[in-house]
């Protein structure tokens, strides 16, 4: 379907617009009517309706209705209202795309062949801090990650960069969390220890699981303590190529995820792998250290765990589990739906420690952030915010 349309057809309370492919789409009265954007209709600055939809008559028909230049639809009511209509957002929410802009970037799954890791320079806040943030945001939705080099190695510093992008999401560990060695650490959470994690995706007891995690490095000078990433996406779709019955035992089985501590007892339901209509990889929940399998069968259990091993082998192996040195003042970005991340175990130092304060940030505020700048910068119409406003 192209964005144009050839003819238009009304009678009384039926309207269609007819593609340059020959498709009609039939447009209901109240579903055009709900979408004015007269002044009378429509706050001009948040969009929102200036009335309840729910008070139109269903008795409603279109009296007039014609389109000016393949791009836009002008309609009268039955009750008088008369609104123009963008048919490039109408024929978006036919296919059942978002109207608001977005950057039109894709997944890109990767693994430890990546010729170059995606890094950026901290965003300053000049005039160019929107282009910067946009690139920013463009590299974590492509590849699930992304390393922010030369920020401030301040405390602060990790708040403001978080809240430049979206809320700070609180969790069973607060606000913010400093992860570094602690006295009795491991009667909190074994992050909080020196030993090796192996890939995991945070918090996967909680509904939904944090969408994004933020990483800053404020000292990072200990041997060892490598960074480990693992696209989630990359490794669950060599299951479904190669091994599908493995993958869709994965993708049915709900695994029991539970954290407990003195204050609060967190647990939920999910599979490994949550995939979407098409059954491709939509979503990993995966953390070997507060997983339980569920009480099936020997035989069902007995493949589970077949499929589960497999999957474990592959993302701590060569081919896809990326290691590289988080250096003192970089920050990581990722995408913990998508990305699984580790360490390796370190000696700390007196003088030399590992000292990484972290945060969460829910998706959905990250994908807002990109589709505001997007149309900013590419000077998209604001009405694009609105399907059906001029």
């Amino acid at each position: 379907m192209t964005d144009s349309a050839n003819a238009l057809v009304a009678k009384g309370s039926q309207v269609w617009l007819k593609t340059d492919e020959g498709q009609q789409i039939e447009l209901h009265p109240l579903w055009l009517r709900e979408r004015a954007s007269s002044e009378n209709c429509l706050d001009p600055q948040n969009f929102q309706r200036l009335y309840d939809p729910n008070t139109i008559p269903s008795s409603l028909t279109v009296t007039e209705a014609s389109i000016s230049d393949h791009k836009t639809l002008t309609v009268k009511f039955s009750d008088g209202c008369l609104s123009r209509f963008s048919i490039k957002d109408i024929l978006y929410e036919h296919k059942g795309s978002l109207s608001a802009p977005n950057s039109g970037v894709e997944p890109t799954c990767w693994n430890t062949s990546l010729s170059e890791l995606p890094k950026q320079d901290y965003p300053d806040k000049t005039s160019k801090s929107d282009l910067s943030w946009l690139k920013l945001l463009e590299a974590l939705k492509k590849f699930g990650f992304v390393i922010v080099e030369n920020a401030p190695r301040t405390p602060q510093a990790t708040v403001e960069f978080a809240e430049s992008i979206g809320p700070i999401k609180t969790t069973n560990f607060g606000k913010i969390f400093d992860v570094l060695e602690k006295p009795n650490s491991e009667k909190e959470d074994l992050a909080y220890t020196n030993q090796a994690l192996s890939p995991h995706t945070d918090n996967p007891y909680r509904f939904p699981a944090p969408g994004t995690q933020i990483l800053h490095a404020l000292e990072n000078e200990c041997e060892g303590g490598l960074s480990t990433l693992v696209d989630g996406f990359a490794v669950a779709k060599k299951l479904q190529q190669e091994h599908p019955d493995d993958y869709e035992i994965l993708c049915k089985t709900k695994v029991r995820f539970i954290f407990v501590s003195k204050d609060s007892i967190l647990e939920n339901r999910f599979p490994l792998i949550k995939a979407n209509q098409k059954g491709e990889p939509e979503r990993i929940h995966f953390s070997s250290r507060v997983d339980y399998a569920p009480l099936l069968s020997k035989g069902q259990l007995d493949r589970f765990y077949k499929a589960r091993s497999l999957f474990f082998e592959l993302l701590n192996s060569e081919e896809y589990n990326l290691r590289f040195k988080l250096e003192s003042g970089s920050i990581l970005v990722m995408n913990n739906h998508r990305v699984l991340h580790g360490r390796t175990a370190y000696k700390p130092h007196a003088s030399k420690v590992r000292h990484l304060r972290g945060c969460y940030i829910d998706n959905d505020d990250i994908d807002g952030r990109l589709r505001v700048l997007t149309m900013k910068l590419l000077q998209k119409n604001a009405s694009l915010l609105y399907p059906g406003s001029n």
